[in-house]
């Protein structure tokens, strides 16, 4: 076969595969910050777009030295048996001069090449943004070489580090009874325009760590972008702990944050008529459950309430912060009853019971307003109201009647409320817990047998702690109705539903 050659075309293709200075790739040396927050460690990598015929470089770098400090330098994977000269005399000024050469004859391979890394920690106080790091020829001159020293054609490009502002880490039990189930709260602005939420959370003995990560375990939004994440841990057994929140980016971890937890016994708090631990308003009864609350069973004797009673006490932390101390009205190893103060402030608070051996009980409660309840005559929130009937009579006679009996075998029942004659008004007061800051009389309803009371009074009484009554008039179309269910509430808020006997 005869081979034709035409000597021009020859060497323009000659010329656009194998051109020494690359005419078909840039060559490019380049900065690829990272991200992290002060007090934190941040890792720089310099890259080269390396075309294959390079053999030595040389640059300066420029940073500020009031966010970036303590620069340590490491060679690249890029460049393995390179000998690095480095430069950091004027590192307090923000400047460094490197100079990176292969053993004789060898070039670095085609391709993206990690030349060095550079190791910053991020000063206490620095600001959060984009901190910029910048080539120049000061003290080293920007070049790069072949293995014969000929200057080769590099773009050089510059290169930032995000500082993070610091995340503030919270922990609080959960809203809900179990007391003991634990959630973090992490608040911060995030600097790369993706906030992170929904984190995976691993447990390494009493170390638990939550890690988000760029994709999934991010919201994107826009860039400084203030977040609020949390997130449920669990029940955590009593003893103390060490909370890690991380993120994962594109290959490093940052570490946003770390706080320590003490778990102590759980302690549910209970509005004591209802017992529903949803909330509990101020100037209410409490009924508070757990262990080891008290070393024996005493109830308070002497008014004003204690504040301490058989070594027992009751610290509320409201949601200003404030700390209260409740007064007491019983306790026993597994329950206290306390006065919740006036003065608390509405909101999530933290209520800690210490007994007489310092052992602490925690739990969180909600305060609102109001968060009415209905005593009952058994104690357990349901069934026989804890209530009498006052019935005026024709001639105005007045009389007081009770809504139970006790039945031969000794035990409460109810006993049927007899409406009587036309003449006969009955009232039926209720006694209660949580509703005596009700917005006004009008805000209060109540419904017995599915029929709307007559709300005549619905408050606090004077000389008992904590203790609320509600006066309603019962309608003689009640009559034969048998038991009924009486429901009451106060500003949109029901309370336990309860139940008398209508003859």
């Amino acid at each position: 076969m005869q081979r034709w050659i035409i000597p021009g075309i020859t060497v323009t293709i000659f010329l656009i595969l194998f051109s020494v200075d690359g005419a078909a790739q840039r060559r490019e040396i380049r900065i690829a910050g990272g991200m992290g927050v002060p007090g934190q460690s941040v890792l720089v990598r310099v890259e080269m777009v390396a075309i294959g015929n390079e053999n030595a470089a040389g640059f300066s770098l420029n940073y500020d030295p009031q966010v970036l400090t303590n620069p340590r330098l490491t060679i690249g994977s890029g460049a393995a048996g390179a000998t690095l000269n480095a430069n950091i005399t004027n590192g307090r000024d923000g400047r460094m001069g490197v100079i990176l050469a292969m053993p004789a004859g060898q070039r670095l391979a085609v391709g993206v090449q990690q030349l060095l890394t550079i190791n910053f920690d991020i000063a206490q106080g620095a600001m959060a943004g984009s901190a910029q790091i910048t080539f120049g020829d000061l003290p080293v001159t920007r070049e790069v070489v072949d293995a014969t020293a000929v200057s080769l054609t590099t773009v050089f490009i510059d290169g930032s580090v995000l500082v993070l502002q610091p995340v503030t880490i919270t922990i609080a039990p959960t809203p809900t009874t179990s007391l003991d189930e634990v959630v973090v709260e992490a608040r911060g602005v995030w600097n790369d325009g993706c906030v992170p939420s929904r984190p995976v959370i691993t447990r390494d003995g009493n170390i638990i760590t939550l890690a988000t990560a760029q994709g999934e375990s991010v919201v994107c939004l826009q860039s400084i972008t203030p977040f609020v994440m949390t997130t449920p841990i669990g029940k955590l057994a009593r003893g103390a702990y060490t909370i890690n929140l991380i993120h994962q980016s594109v290959g490093l971890t940052i570490r946003l944050g770390s706080i320590s937890l003490q778990v102590e016994s759980g302690l549910v708090n209970t509005n004591a008529s209802s017992y529903r631990a949803d909330s509990l308003a101020p100037d209410s009864i409490v009924a508070a459950f757990g262990t080891e609350l008290s070393t024996s069973s005493v109830a308070a004797s002497t008014l004003p309430l204690p504040l301490s009673l058989a070594g027992t006490t009751v610290r509320i932390r409201d949601a200003a912060g404030v700390e209260h101390s409740a007064p007491i009205f019983f306790v026993s190893p597994s329950q206290v009853n306390y006065h919740l103060p006036s003065t608390v402030a509405t909101g999530r608070a933290l209520v800690t019971v210490a007994n007489g051996n310092g052992l602490l009980s925690t739990g969180s409660i909600m305060i609102s307003r109001i968060s009415p309840g209905i005593f009952t005559l058994d104690g357990s929130g349901r069934g026989l109201v804890a209530a009498y009937i006052m019935r005026n009579s024709a001639g105005g006679q007045v009389t007081y009647e009770q809504v139970w009996r006790y039945d031969p075998a000794g035990s409460i029942v109810t006993q049927s409320i007899d409406l009587g004659s036309q003449t006969d008004q009955l009232f039926l007061v209720l006694y209660g817990t949580g509703f005596r800051s009700r917005s006004s009389l009008g805000g209060v309803s109540v419904r017995v047998g599915g029929l709307p009371a007559e709300v005549l009074f619905a408050g606090g009484l004077q000389h008992y702690i904590g203790l609320d009554q509600c006066n309603i008039r019962l309608d003689r179309q009640l009559i034969g109705r048998g038991g009924v269910e009486i429901e009451l509430i106060v500003d949109g808020q029901s309370a336990n539903k309860v139940s008398v006997t209508i003859k």
